[in-house]
């Protein structure tokens, strides 16, 4: 052995190491076809020889006619699942389901189709990420700009060819979540509305944040309520007769009792924890204000500044009443639609801290 190793001399036997090490990474390896995908192109992912799920790879595309590689993509972490020998393309579960490690579609509707390839797990929450290839006239072309896409939210981007749109998604923990839709203009996509959807953090408990962002116009923000998230517990609930509003007295999860108008899309148009206690402006207050409930449970009153709110609950009065200056509108309610009442209130075993109860003689 000693003259063996004494023949090949010092360099012979880094060579062969280094032969013998190829080796070996190529037998721990194994490689599968794609598809198939494409009259046009056909293509192959090798990955190491393992039962993890993340596993090192790549991803290579091939001219079918010529046997020309033309794609070639590296990944430390790719997710692949073998079925009779291959592996399908084109399946997209979004934003958290199955995304194949290559992806055939137009994404930039100009009648050709063209490549995401799988190039590991760098989205969100260690999601997958995708490079994206444009087709031209003459092959294909990494685009910047459609890769950031993949890279950068969760997943893979949607593709609506109906609207001829893209959509991203992303988010933070359970409370935050951003959607964005994209136009594209000159191959490139170009952003023309934007969502956050947040509950809780700058949002009080039981309301949902939805601030919407739009080109060419200036963010709009609003709430809706959030029941479960929330837990709201509804006391009492009903449409009004006009204008396609509704109006609803309930208990959140911290024992807090709210009111709020409803308009006919679900926004909440007042309330009385975000106008009131001051959240909507951003002043929410520790110490909440009273609403006083009348004896019998037919009237709940509270204050925001100079205007008096009166929710009517009695067998012939039923709405909302708002004095202000010695003037009074009220907002008449259907009975129809009337859900709970107010009396439960009286009766409650964990009595709201913002809840008075009048005594006899006293009317709110």
């Amino acid at each position: 052995m000693g003259d063996l190793r004494r023949g090949w001399g010092r360099a012979g036997l880094i060579a062969l190491a280094i032969f013998a090490s190829a080796i070996d990474a190529q037998a721990a390896r194994k490689t599968y076809p794609i598809g198939p995908f494409s009259d046009e192109y056909h293509a192959t992912v090798t990955v190491e020889d393992s039962s993890e799920v993340f596993r090192p790879g790549a991803v290579s595309v091939f001219d079918s006619k010529t046997g020309k590689r033309i794609i070639h993509v590296t990944a430390e972490e790719l997710t692949v699942d073998v079925a009779q020998g291959k592996v399908t393309p084109n399946i997209k579960q979004l934003p958290y389901g199955e995304q194949s490690v290559l992806i055939y579609e137009d994404f930039n509707f100009d009648g050709r189709k063209d490549l995401a390839i799988m190039d590991g797990q760098n989205s969100c929450y260690h999601g997958p990420s995708f490079q994206v290839y444009l087709a031209t006239g003459t092959g294909f072309k990494l685009s910047a700009a459609f890769t950031e896409l993949a890279q950068s939210y969760c997943g893979m981007f949607q593709v609506d060819a109906a609207t001829k749109s893209l959509s991203t998604m992303t988010k933070s923990g359970c409370c935050w979540h951003q959607f964005n839709e994209y136009q594209v203009a000159g191959d490139r996509p170009v952003l023309v509305r934007s969502v956050e959807d947040e509950v809780a953090g700058s949002s009080p408990l039981g309301y949902r944040k939805m601030s919407v962002r739009e080109k060419g116009r200036k963010r709009k923000i609003t709430y809706q309520l959030d029941e479960e998230v929330g837990h709201l517990q509804t006391v009492l609930a009903f449409p009004l007769k006009e204008g396609g509003k509704s109006v609803v007295v309930f208990q959140m999860e911290d024992e807090t009792l709210d009111y709020a108008l409803l308009t006919a899309d679900g926004n909440v148009e007042f309330s009385y924890v975000l106008d009131v206690v001051g959240y909507r402006r951003g002043t929410g207050k520790d110490e909440l204000p009273d609403m006083r409930l009348a004896r019998g449970g037919h009237n709940l009153q509270f204050k925001n500044g100079k205007y008096t709110y009166t929710i009517h609950d009695a067998p012939d009065r039923l709405g909302v009443s708002v004095d202000f200056d010695k003037r009074s509108v009220f907002l008449a309610g259907d009975p129809t639609g009337k859900k709970g009442g107010l009396a439960q209130l009286q009766h409650l075993k964990l009595m709201p801290s913002n809840l008075q109860l009048e005594s006899a003689g006293s009317r709110p």
